[in-house]
């Protein structure tokens, strides 16, 4: 499983997202890992097939990490239904940190079509994943999402 995303703050910026997946049944967690120190793209590879929730989410942005769980993200993500031998795409997301009163982070997605520049690195001999393995599931809530 991928996802992506990209932020920005002021004048700070920031690349790639983390998430953390509960195996429902095992109750196993599943963690993503860049796929570089400076990539916009994240990794949960050999995924075994179930039923997940997306149980955490960090966004970089500067120096800080922005965390989210709990209820609202597993309803922003619902129940991701995973099959054997599959791969998936989450979505590029958009990651806004707003300052002020409201002191603000917020998270959408951008698009649900998996990158050129991602298909390029998973189709590589790290991952050996092929344009067909492929399948979309971007989140339920067509909403943006406060992480913080």
């Amino acid at each position: 499983m991928a996802i992506s995303a990209s932020s920005s703050g002021g004048a700070v910026a920031g690349v790639g997202i983390l998430i953390s997946l509960l195996h429902i049944e095992s109750e196993q967690i599943y963690k993503s890992v860049p796929l570089s120190p400076v990539s916009v793209h994240s990794a949960v590879p050999n995924l075994p097939c179930g039923k997940y929730l997306v149980i955490e989410l960090g966004l970089p942005i500067g120096g800080v990490t922005y965390y989210a769980g709990g209820e609202r993200l597993v309803h922003y993500f619902d129940t991701l239904h995973i099959e054997a031998n599959s791969k998936y795409y989450l979505g590029k997301f958009i990651g806004t940190k707003y300052f002020g009163r409201k002191n603000s982070v917020f998270l959408e997605l951008e698009e649900a079509d998996v990158p050129k520049n991602l298909k390029s690195i998973l189709e590589g001999d790290r991952l050996r994943w092929t344009e067909n393995d492929f399948k979309l599931i971007p989140p339920k809530s067509k909403d943006r999402f406060t992480v913080y």
